[in-house]
């Protein structure tokens, strides 16, 4: 927005790093659990509050905070805020996850001096759409990561014998090379409809959005695990990179939402739908 959201823009462009923090220590990956908040003070905006699960903070020049007016609730309230990163009252602690290809931290704010983007308290519609198409994205990564293991076991069972022959030949591998088809071709399925609904604006974008979610992310999780155990006792050292895709598939199923969440969220949904 404006002259500010141009230059923010621009510094992205051009290599800088920022990252948009908004789960609580909570790990409510939705908006409405937000607690953070943020008030104007002398002309400027102060926030005060804690953000989890932050991926790319370490790294991050600048950091898009989501924080709420005090009294609100839901959408309504919410405010996105750019803070840039060694301000004063910004603490950032590394944590320790399982997938070491994304880097996560937690951020403590204690009156931390803040620009807004927009209209402070206005931006809980644009924020909701752009997590749904951060989950769309997401799901097509994860579709692209499915087929790389896919091929990867497929290329292992080919080359690797046992017993004077392709282990790819004994039915119990070509039956879990089946099923690790079977999920990627479903979840292709899946992320290809969310992502032409979210070009065209279809009303059921949001739908569509959580099934590709809650279907995805499972389904890289079991497509992976089938691929180590393919591997075998290769499969768990780091000379190979098919561990590297089962933690990265666990942490991607849990990002932006677990399978749990997305059909909760489908069942509100529906039951809206036919009150």
């Amino acid at each position: 927005p404006g002259e500010a959201g141009a230059e923010w823009l621009a510094a992205i462009a051009e290599g800088g790093a920022a990252t948009l923090a908004w789960v609580e220590p909570a790990g409510d990956w939705g908006l409405g659990g937000i607690g953070s908040e943020f008030r104007e003070s002398g002309g400027g905006v102060r926030i005060d509050g804690q953000k989890s699960f932050v991926v790319g903070a370490r790294e991050a020049q600048r950091f898009f905070v989501v924080a709420r007016e005090a009294g609100s609730r839901g959408l309504a309230g919410l405010g996105l805020f750019a803070v840039e990163a060694g301000t004063k009252g910004l603490s950032l602690k590394p944590l320790e996850s399982l997938d070491p290809t994304r880097k996560l931290a937690r951020l403590a704010l204690s009156d931390v001096s803040a620009r807004p983007v927009g209209t402070p308290g206005a931006a809980g519609p644009a924020l909701e759409r752009a997590l749904e198409e951060a989950m769309v994205l997401s799901c097509a990564e994860m579709v692209g990561s499915m087929q790389k293991v896919l091929e990867s076991a497929v290329d292992y069972a080919a080359g690797r014998y046992q017993f004077s022959r392709p282990i790819g030949s004994f039915q119990a591998i070509k039956h879990k090379c089946a099923d690790m088809l079977i999920d990627f071709e479903g979840g292709r399925t899946a992320a290809r409809a969310a992502v032409v609904a979210a070009e065209e604006d279809d009303p059921e974008r949001s739908v569509l959005a959580s099934v590709a979610k809650a279907h995805v992310g499972p389904a890289f999780v079991r497509v992976a695990t089938e691929n180590v155990q393919i591997h075998g006792g290769v499969g768990y050292t780091w000379e190979y990179d098919a561990h590297l895709f089962f933690r990265r598939a666990k942490s991607s199923e849990i990002l932006l939402g677990d399978a749990f969440l997305h059909r909760e969220r489908l069942a509100r949904s529906l039951v809206e739908r036919h009150a």
